[in-house]
């Protein structure tokens, strides 16, 4: 796996916002709010240009029911891929959107299994530095 950091890039933040309201007219009111994290949103830091969004949503249900158009605008539709109460939407070339729709209760449970930001950073330089994952 080949992993790609590139300085910080101030239009990131941009980025975020307007895809957010891009994916605000698709999915309207199911939408309680939309986040930006991930390495992208701390400034100054080298980052994977992966633009990593989470959408909040009322009902993570009724979130399939957009597949259809979601992927007529370019994003695959990934499902729960692991988490139970998420599902993930990709899109993109050089810089990628990867927009993780949850119920508020799914935060939860990826906090509680979740390594870390320290570790995520220290796989992307063991993967940039030419090492592998065990």
């Amino acid at each position: 796996m080949k992993v790609r950091l590139t300085a910080h890039d101030e239009n990131w933040a941009r980025m975020f916002a307007d895809e957010a309201e891009f994916l605000r007219e698709i999915f309207r009111d199911q939408i309680l709010k939309f986040e930006h994290f991930g390495s992208t949103f701390v400034p100054g830091l080298k980052a994977k240009p992966v633009i990593d969004m989470m959408c909040i949503v009322k009902n993570i249900d009724k979130i399939d029911e957009f597949n259809g158009q979601v992927r007529s605008l370019g994003y695959a539709v990934a499902g729960e891929w692991g988490i139970p109460g998420r599902r993930l939407f990709r899109k993109g070339g050089d810089t990628r959107f990867y927009s993780q729709a949850k119920n508020p209760s799914c935060r939860k449970w990826s906090k509680e299994h979740c390594s870390g930001f320290k570790k995520h950073m220290e796989v992307d330089l063991l993967l940039v530095a030419g090492g592998s994952l065990p």
